[in-house]
């Protein structure tokens, strides 16, 4: 075995050691006063694993194609995610995912009893493949498991008496408040605590019933627990209301073997073909009917048609050399910005690598190659991070790509005084501007048109810097067409005299794609570092003011989704040292 990979194996039986003495240490004060505010959290963990797992090179796919069908651990009494109905079917919103996920592969789905203790053990036993049935993704879990995209989010509600005068968390400090025992909730409201200077007097209930009891009798001020178990309960209108606030949300996501990339690609690419086609909008209105439906939650790369893309590999494949061992010893994390061929989008890559580097302390080298040479760059172990790649599943076997941190694609933007609504009111036939920058053949634009009956009349070809006024000036030209990477920022700008076509009540995207972070394949440690990073420099804004420029109001999916892992594993000890 590798010097580096023998390093990462032995770090990972001093977490669950750390954890513990810490939780026991200081949780009793937690929860009783105010909480000290903490050293922000360091991304990179200094260990991987709570226990010594062999790297096997076997994944449960390949076990499932040879049974012919999926084991799946999964709760039996967990609505509305699954549970057993009268004829003792499992049933509910992950047991139909999971069957339609089985359906796309010609598989079965068997499922197997498991409880919030049991689950993790059996995973690492064999017993069953994978785990679901509103498993949240907690980051602390991370040492032991890996997790799918996530697919859902679930969030932490809080109720109080009608009358009461509560109106926000904050005024209910120092009263005493109901928290389910031993459930999602309780877990998240105990990593909620540690990141924030305040808490409550909690009073542990058996069930949210027993909670809501004792609320109407007054024993309680507030209850808490998961929004989608609140849904479910029976509560006498008018007696209790819920908060607006809420504490935050949980990512609910299918938890599976640690290092078995192979499952957790085929699990990613089926959930963005279930959303493509519709079977994830159809299953949420069944089971969760009072909340939209997120369609931004599940990022669909461009290539989850094509079939021929994605081809779960033989055997599971690990980089020959780890990269958090290396960072601690070099202090440099080596980047790749993938060039963008647009200056906005090559600066928002270059400010978000520093970011990370400052984040984690680290200096930094970069390089500039196109996709493809950063890749096998890549590959070849000469570099850590690519930022600014597109994911597509066609790469999947040697890159691991974060959450997507920024939509893109074509988009038809006219003047505000022509008063076009719709794609319909544009005239036919019609004459386009296009970026400089990113032109587009005419074939293409024809193609792009051809549903909406529109032909087209003539192309002119300007630099991005005056495209705007250049429309705003000439009634001869219609439209621009471009992608809104480009424009985005000219939009904020003249986002009063601009107008984005819409296709119905959305707006209209010709096409979209994404940007991301990438990371060596199962390079497992290393990754979940990257998304954590990423995650806290969200939550300190740094991340919201790079992409400012970008979302403007005009396109409200311009961003993906922000997810967020609760309780990162936060550690003041600098990201790149041993000492936790």
């Amino acid at each position: 075995m590798p010097k580096e990979r023998q390093t990462e194996l032995s770090l990972r039986k001093l977490l669950p050691i750390w954890f513990t003495v810490i939780s026991v240490a200081l949780w009793p004060a937690i929860i009783q006063a105010q909480v000290a505010t903490k050293t922000p959290p360091t991304p990179f963990p200094t260990t991987t694993s709570a226990q010594e797992e062999p790297l096997s090179t076997e994944s449960n796919w390949h076990r499932a194609l040879e049974r012919g069908f999926f084991t799946v651990g999964i709760r039996y009494n967990h609505h509305p995610y699954s549970w057993l109905d009268i004829r003792g079917n499992v049933t509910g919103f992950d047991a139909d995912i999971l069957r339609s996920v089985a359906a796309l592969w010609e598989l079965a789905v068997k499922f197997e009893p498991v409880t919030r203790h049991t689950a993790t053990e059996m995973l690492h036993s064999g017993e069953v493949d994978f785990i679901a049935g509103g498993q949240p993704l907690f980051a602390h879990q991370l040492a032991e498991v890996s997790f799918s995209q996530p697919y859902h989010l679930d969030a932490v509600q809080i109720f109080v008496q009608t009358e009461a005068p509560w109106q926000s968390i904050e005024e209910l400090i120092g009263h005493n408040v109901g928290v389910k025992s031993v459930s999602e909730a309780e877990d998240f409201i105990r990593e909620w605590i540690r990141r924030n200077n305040f808490a409550f007097q909690f009073q542990p209930k058996g069930t949210l019933d027993l909670g809501l009891k004792a609320l109407l009798m007054g024993e309680l001020d507030a209850t808490l627990g998961l929004r989608s178990e609140f849904s479910q309960l029976e509560m006498e209108p008018g007696q209790i209301r819920p908060l607006e606030e809420q504490f935050g949300e949980i990512p609910i996501a299918f938890a599976l073997p640690r290092s078995d990339s192979i499952l957790k690609d085929v699990i990613n690419h089926s959930l963005q073909q279930l959303t493509a086609n519709g079977r994830m909008r159809e299953l949420h209105a069944i089971y969760f009917p009072s909340f939209p439906h997120d369609r931004e939650l599940i990022p669909r790369y461009v290539d989850v048609h094509e079939d021929a893309a994605f081809n779960p590999p033989a055997a599971i494949t690990f980089p020959e050399h780890f990269a958090l061992p290396r960072l601690r010893e070099t202090e440099t994390l080596r980047v790749i910005l993938v060039d963008q061929r647009t200056a906005p989008l090559q600066q928002l890559s270059s400010q978000i690598a520093a970011a990370l580097a400052e984040r984690c302390n680290l200096t930094m080298e970069i390089t500039v190659l196109d996709a493809l040479t950063a890749q096998e760059t890549l590959q070849r172990g000469k570099a850590d991070l690519l930022v600014g790649i597109e994911p597509r599943w066609a790469h999947s076997a040697v890159l691991d790509f974060t959450q997507p941190y920024l939509k893109q694609g074509l988009i038809l933007m006219t003047r505000e005084a022509d008063r076009y609504e719709q794609m319909t009111d544009l005239p036919s036939p019609i004459t386009l501007y296009l970026p400089a920058e990113d032109p587009i053949s005419q074939s293409q634009i024809e193609g792009l048109l051809e549903p909406y009956e529109i032909e087209l009349a003539g192309v002119q070809v300007v630099t991005s810097p005056f495209i705007i006024n250049s429309l705003l000036g000439n009634p001869e030209v219609d439209a621009i067409l471009g992608n809104s990477a480009i424009l985005a920022p000219l939009l904020q700008q003249n986002g009063q005299a601009l107008k984005v076509m819409k296709d119905g009540a959305d707006v209209l995207w010709f096409t979209n794609s994404y940007l991301s972070l990438a990371t060596p394949k199962n390079d497992v440690a290393f990754f979940q570092a990257i998304e954590l990073a990423v995650q806290e420099l969200r939550r300190e804004q740094a991340f919201t003011d790079l992409m400012r420029p970008f979302v403007p109001s005009q396109l409200p999916e311009t961003s993906t989704r922000e997810v967020y892992w609760p309780g990162s594993l936060d550690s003041p000890a600098n990201c790149k040292t041993d000492d936790a």
